[in-house]
């Protein structure tokens, strides 16, 4: 399209540039403004659309994108902050569960919020990110597991691992680049504690043999430990007994063979299976190495300086599981004045009923409680995609408390979204013609031109808040805008709405909620929950096969209710018969199918009620 045509289309000279097309960018489906200069250009182009704003707007990577470091509690530019080229990619890590046991809704939240990260990252920002999270699948707590059950401690792990990862994909959580198991890189991780050996940060304790990490070595080098923490440097490390206690190996029976509290164990002597050869003897590793060695082995390849981009997890695991990987890693892989993590991210306790959900404290929900109910579940049972939207509904780094009000929010959010694609649909479906019919007054106005720009304003506001240390929240109360505004200019417009503003506002609604991980897969392998049926088409061959079956159960309906209609001719109130008819079609059998009827002046709508 040439540059005469927006001249022609809206007599605007090219000189205006940028100003004009930040006004009007996302008005991509209203060419029909051109029309009269070329007719050969669809209105609902979205290659047009491409070629003309991408050269003005730029690309989406060329914008900033700031995150707040748990390290340093400031708030950093991730483009400054990787300080290397080539900066459009990047390595993250997130540590992953520990297989003992049922996935709960802690770990649902952690993991959905890092995946939603990671796909704002690629689909919006424009990064390629290289995505991993380990599997420990071998400590104590396994172990102990395994010996209760009677089962090998592999099978155990196994059964939990597979466990995990089909709730991950209910939740639409995306499957990592590659996640290691702790029991394929012994080898990796003997090499590693050696290298430390080799570098005088390590001693062997008096009574056990073990070997731990000389946190006082490594501060004479000129390195601090215990920036990660919540206590000044210096403090015991037994004022954070219960984080020890919930997320690793306490070093029970061992304690005379540590020089320091802060000091942690790297290799433990076991006789007691299992156990791993090494130049210390038959043992196992620490909670800490293990993660350090298999992100030296696996993210770590990918950089050459053996360093990480984005490094994450749980906030119990930022003290003192990371930083006890960070003092390994900045020792070996790094200098003094080069972090080992360019940006450490966590994200918030999920508290139920005023505590800290964990396995610990026997107080969680498992993911199957969540999406399934069950005698000690009291919540309202949501579908998957209702459960992302709840963790969504928070800060990534915030606190959140799993309430039932908190959940009955979610479910009316949920319902306003899928509301709002059954009213575009109809719009869109059931005007087609009469937007075409020159009978009808058809001429832009004044209400058109502030739709346009709220929807204009609204993608501006949440590309904003995406890019503001991923405030979700805040995008998603902008799209809630669209949706309302969407719904008054449709319904409260006297003149005839324009099917290129409803499709824009349709359009950025299904896009922003694709990039959150709600429907709208762009490939069969890309994973996501179910969307709100915004098109047409099939997002994977489970959703098809779903939808063959309720045309199947459809057929049967209208089968029988004709049938029923015969039948009905033959009684003494015909009449009466087929309105009882009619009213069991709408209230009974197509409500099966999760289809609302809504009578309106003249005709009826349908409505589709998907989960």
């Amino acid at each position: 399209m040439s540059v005469n045509i927006y001249k022609s289309a809206f007599g605007a000279g090219i000189g205006r540039g940028m100003r004009f097309l930040r006004h009007f960018h996302g008005l991509s489906n209203n060419f029909y403004l051109a029309r009269s200069v070329n007719q050969n250009i669809s209105p609902y182009s979205y290659s047009c659309r491409e070629k003309l704003f991408s050269t003005a707007i730029g690309n989406s990577s060329e914008k900033t994108v700031t995150l707040n470091d748990s390290l340093t509690g400031k708030t950093v530019d991730l483009a400054t902050a990787l300080n290397r080229e080539p900066a459009n990619v990047l390595t993250m890590y997130v540590c992953g569960p520990t297989v003992y046991d049922a996935a709960h809704l802690g770990h649902a939240r952690t993991y959905v919020q890092f995946d939603t990260i990671r796909r704002i990252l690629q689909d919006l920002c424009g990064y390629k990110v290289a995505f991993f999270m380990n599997i420990t699948d071998v400590d104590d707590k396994i172990v102990n597991r395994a010996s209760e059950k009677g089962m090998d401690f592999k099978d155990l792990a196994l059964e939990h691992e597979t466990s995990f990862f089909r709730d991950m994909e209910l939740l639409g959580v995306e499957k990592p680049l590659f996640s290691p198991r702790c029991t394929d890189y012994m080898d990796e991780i003997v090499s590693f504690i050696s290298r430390l050996e080799d570098s005088g940060l390590t001693y062997h304790g008096p009574e056990t043999g073990s070997v731990y990490f000389d946190t006082a070595k490594m501060e004479s080098s000129g390195l601090s430990y215990g920036d990660l923490g919540t206590m000044n440097r210096g403090k015991a490390l037994e004022e954070h007994e219960s984080v020890y206690m919930e997320n690793s190996e306490i070093d029970e029976g061992i304690q005379g063979d540590k020089r320091s509290a802060r000091d942690f164990a790297l290799w433990k002597i076991k006789d007691a299976q299992p156990c791993w050869p090494s130049p210390w003897g038959l043992g196992r590793p620490g909670w800490h190495s293990e993660c350090s060695a298999m992100i030296d082995a696996t993210a770590g390849t990918l950089r050459s300086d053996g360093c990480l981009d984005i490094h994450g997890g749980g906030i119990d695991l930022r003290f003192p599981h990371h930083e006890n990987e960070r003092a390994q890693s900045q020792s070996l892989v790094c200098d003094s004045c080069k972090n080992w993590t360019s940006i450490f991210l966590h994200t918030g306790h999920l508290h139920i009923r005023g505590r800290k959900m964990s396995k610990s404290l026997k107080n969680f929900l498992t993911i199957e409680m969540a999406l399934e109910g069950g005698d000690d579940y009291d919540f309202p049972v949501m579908s998957p995609r209702q459960l992302r939207l709840l963790f969504l509904s928070q800060r990534y780094s915030a606190p959140m408390e799993f309430t039932t009000e908190a959940v009955q929010e979610t479910l009316a959010l949920d319902k306003q979204f899928s509301e709002f694609f059954a009213n575009t649909r109809i719009v869109l479906s059931q005007n087609g013609e009469d937007y075409n019919d020159h009978k009808i007054c058809n001429k832009w106005t004044k209400i058109d031109a502030t739709f346009v720009g709220v929807i204009s304003q609204g993608e501006e506001q949440i590309d904003i808040a995406l890019r503001n240390d991923f405030d979700i929240p805040r995008a998603l109360a902008q799209l809630r805008k669209v949706v309302k505004e969407t719904n008054v200019y449709v319904n409260e417009n006297e003149s005839h709405p324009k099917l290129g503003a409803v499709r824009q506002a349709c359009q950025l609604v299904s896009k922003y909620l694709s990039i959150l991980g709600i429907g709208g897969g762009v490939s069969p392998f890309k994973c996501a929950v179910n969307g709100y049926d915004a098109t047409l088409t099939f997002t994977n061959q489970s959703q098809a096969r779903g939808e063959e079956i309720e045309v199947s159960q459809l057929l049967d309906i209208l089968t029988q209710f004709r049938a029923d209609v015969r039948n009905s001719l033959r009684s003494e109130n015909p009449k009466g018969e087929i309105f009882k008819l009619c009213d069991k079609l709408r209230d009974e059998d197509l409500m099966r199918l999760n289809v609302h009827l809504e009578d309106r002046k003249g005709r009826s709508i349908w409505k589709k009620n998907n989960k």
